[in-house]
């Protein structure tokens, strides 16, 4: 499933609508059960009251000394490098418009950089999905949304020839070393 936060217009203090993408009028509503003390979290059709305004913060988000870099963090948190199983010393990047793996920077934009969400268009070239399945120390595929036949991949195998600025491609599963990644924070 994929979802999506929706500003609320009567909300200033950060508070959205969840959504599922494909049915914008249904999101996460919670009712409280006070004789079980418990919370059930369901979809319902937005009704505009506080049960169904959410609003995403870290679990912790005390600055380190000295202050980090302010690009490192994302309206969530901390973002993420993004690195492959055959060369786990490169990051995914974006230079000169193609994406490539490059030596890990925490200073460069173009390694921690976010897409601007916007409400009105769908932009499926940056929707990704993940496996369940678990290809050890937490790596797996990551394809398109729209096409889940296509997996993020590295040309070539060979650890010797993964270096910094090799191009980041498209390609059929293989279940090769090329083609499994993994989400690491800056630290």
């Amino acid at each position: 499933m994929i979802w999506v936060a929706l500003a609320n217009s009567s909300s200033a203090d950060g508070f959205h609508r969840i959504c599922m993408v494909n049915n914008l009028q249904l999101g996460f509503h919670m009712h409280q059960n006070n004789s079980l003390h418990v919370y059930y979290l369901y979809l319902k059709n937005f009704e505009g009251n506080d049960k169904q305004l959410w609003k995403m913060e870290p679990w912790e988000f005390t600055p380190i000394s000295p202050a980090p870099n302010p690009r490192r963090y994302g309206f969530d948190g901390p973002t993420k490098k993004i690195v492959c199983r055959a060369n786990r010393g490169l990051t995914l990047a974006v230079r000169g418009g193609r994406v490539v793996l490059a030596t890990p920077n925490p200073m460069d934009e173009y390694q921690v950089g976010l897409v601007p969400y916007n409400p009105d268009f769908m932009d499926e070239s940056i929707m990704w999905s993940g496996t369940k399945r678990d290809w050890g120390d937490g790596f797996n595929c990551i394809r398109m949304i729209n096409n889940i036949n296509s997996v993020l991949s590295i040309p070539s195998e060979d650890p010797r020839e993964i270096n910094d600025g090799i191009e980041v491609i498209l390609s059929v599963w293989k279940e090769g070393e090329n083609q499994l990644w993994r989400f690491y924070g800056w630290e």
